[in-house]
């Protein structure tokens, strides 16, 4: 498999959670990813962070989707993400926080589908108010409405090939080459690109209630895609959310 084979790895995210919304929920969903965030920087299992963080802004399963999208996407992308951001920068270096703010807008702007580009940029505007950091409003405006131009596949990469490959993967340097000594490099990013792609929902049937067959049959009938796993029936498969 080949690195052009390989171009949609990083590609927008199409899910049903990723929804027009209205301007207020649209802020606190993205206020939640970043909270999100800055508690994983500080050690906590992302899983952990936006469940909680979630549970105190009471938000919902359907509404609590866009975040936690928001936020893995962020983390798979990361290094990809900052190479955009720089590149539109005309300073080395910025606060970790509004670093934080751009990415959740440069996200949606370069790999979510249905989120507009204008409501990608408004909304990380209030975000620096939201949390009071309104002098960044400015900088955060300007560097996404550039990122408005371009398309994830226009990003400039740097020139040395692993680091190019580990900023395109945002995986580290040091393993993309590892990798490469080994294998290849044709090697390396197809695995840096399945490394990247999002884990399937898998779910295991409490089989003192229910037998796999009535879960699945409900979960059918929700609209949800689901499969029973060869060899191991007590598990099924989420393909797709239902309605």
């Amino acid at each position: 498999m080949t690195p052009s084979a390989l171009d949609g790895a990083h590609g927008k995210n199409t899910s049903k959670a990723d929804k027009m919304i209205d301007d207020n929920k649209g802020l606190l969903l993205r206020v939640v990813s970043y909270k999100a965030l800055s508690a994983i920087w500080h050690g906590e299992d992302s899983s952990s962070a936006l469940s909680r963080i979630g549970r105190e802004e009471k938000l919902d399963q359907q509404d609590l989707g866009l975040a936690w999208m928001i936020t893995m996407t962020i983390l798979r992308n990361r290094d990809l993400l900052d190479c955009a951001i720089n590149s539109k920068l005309d300073r080395d270096k910025i606060d970790p926080i509004v670093r934080d703010i751009l990415r959740i807008g440069a996200v949606q702007i370069l790999m979510l589908d249905r989120v507009p580009d204008f409501a990608a940029v408004s909304t990380s505007v209030d975000i620096c108010r939201e949390i009071g950091v309104p002098k960044a409003a400015g900088l955060v405006n300007a560097v996404l409405r550039k990122l408005c131009d371009i398309s994830e596949h226009d990003i400039p990469l740097p020139k040395d090939k692993r680091q190019k490959m580990a900023a395109q993967f945002s995986h580290p340097a040091w393993l993309i080459g590892k990798w490469a000594e080994r294998e290849g490099y044709e090697f390396a990013s197809a695995l840096a690109a399945a490394n990247n792609v999002e884990a399937p929902m898998i779910c295991r049937v409490n089989i003192r209630k229910k037998t796999p067959r009535q879960v699945l049959s409900f979960l059918l009938g929700q609209g949800v895609e689901a499969r029973q796993i060869p060899n191991f029936p007590e598990y099924l498969k989420i393909e797709a959310p239902g309605h």
